[in-house]
């Protein structure tokens, strides 16, 4: 919707799902991490709108810059503790069974979601998240862009 139309508790939904939902989750996976003393991977998966925000899409992308910006507080604050923080930009459409064979995904996306050049296949992103976790304390990433 254009700004002038939202609704702020539209605002307080959307801030809620992402950042808050973020805050939450990562407050009791690093304290078992922190009090178990093994470390850890937490992945963050975020989109483009953590980056940059087009015109109507400033309720997402209030949500995915809290998000992000969470990841990289909590990387540099628990790094030290072995514990590996990561922000994961899924930049394009995810070619899932339910992308396509559902109209309004069809309708928007097209033949890109048949097109491994234009679209990303989900058992390859989780094979960057196993990537992701495996990656020595001397060299671990802490954002990542996939996109096709």
């Amino acid at each position: 919707k254009p700004f002038l139309e939202q609704k702020v508790h539209w605002l307080k939904s959307a801030f809620d799902t992402t950042s808050m939902g973020s805050f939450l989750f990562s407050q009791e996976v690093v304290a078992a991490m922190v009090e178990h003393k093994k470390g850890g991977t937490l992945i963050f998966t975020g989109s483009t709108a953590g980056y940059r925000s087009g015109a109507t899409h400033d309720m997402v992308a209030i949500g995915k810059f809290g998000m992000r910006a969470l990841s990289q507080s909590l990387a540099r604050e628990f790094n030290e503790k072995d514990i590996h923080v990561v922000y994961v930009n899924i930049n394009g459409v995810v070619a899932t069974e339910r992308t396509k064979s559902e109209k309004q995904y069809r309708d928007k996306f097209g033949s890109k979601l048949d097109d491994p050049k234009q679209s990303l296949n989900p058992d390859e992103i989780a094979q960057q998240y196993v990537w992701l976790h495996r990656q020595p304390f001397s060299c671990w990433t802490q954002e990542i862009d996939l996109k096709p």
